[in-house]
């Protein structure tokens, strides 16, 4: 990709405002011409709960209970992922002009994991319960990145008595990336704890707006 974007993209979305095609014309239908922020976020696991999420981005203590917690929901094979967006749109024009205009601007940051109840264990325990044994880390696959959005749109309000149409044309600036993927993997302590063995195979991309991207594999 080109330095300094990760992500280039003109996305064009044609459809009546009464469609879902685009939430932001929702805003247009209920309110007309004005003014919004906006923010939403979600996040899901099939083992990691909600306390731990919180205090782990708020940067709180994580203590045994809470991660005890998670790690007795994790199976061998464990996914998590979330997302959060923020921004602000604006509909305008002017007084008994049959067109109005949007436009908006938005931050968006995505992440999404597959894990071995291995590798968490590894994270957030250390390897003090695997002395004598080998931690399974293969199969991880992390993958974050962040963008900002640019809108343009045009609302044509009467076409008739009763139809609204409108679209917008998006330009996404992509900010960073890293993907990280593990093939056959291991972490071997030794019982006395005097070695540590790492066996590792995979690949890990990371991209920025001040680098160029870099690949790293192993």
């Amino acid at each position: 990709m080109r330095k300094g974007a990760l992500l280039f993209l003109m996305i064009i979305s044609f459809s009546a405002l009464y469609g879902q095609f685009n939430n932001d014309f929702l805003y247009y239908i209920k309110y007309g011409r004005s003014v919004s922020a906006h923010g939403e976020y979600d996040f899901n696991s099939t083992a990691i709960q909600n306390a731990f999420v919180s205090r782990f981005i708020r940067g709180g203590h994580l203590d045994s209970v809470t991660k005890t917690n998670v790690y007795n929901k994790l199976t061998a094979a464990n996914r998590a992922g979330g997302s959060y967006a923020a921004g602000i749109t604006a509909f305008w024009g002017t007084k008994n002009n049959k067109y109005s205009y949007v436009t908006g601007l938005k931050q968006v940051e995505f992440f999404n994991s597959t894990f071995s109840d291995d590798f968490f264990s590894l994270a957030f325990f250390g390897n003090k319960m695997f002395a004598g044994k080998t931690a399974n880390i293969g199969g991880t696959n992390i993958i974050h990145f962040k963008f900002q959005e640019v809108k343009l749109g045009l609302i044509w309000d009467r076409i008739d008595t009763t139809a609204q149409v409108g679209f917008s044309v998006s330009y996404l600036k992509g900010q960073d990336m890293l993907q990280v993927n593990t093939g056959t993997s291991s972490v071997y302590t030794a019982a006395d704890a005097s070695e540590i063995y790492l066996n590792m195979h995979g690949s890990v991309t990371v991209s920025d707006t001040a680098k160029n991207k870099r690949w790293i594999d192993a």
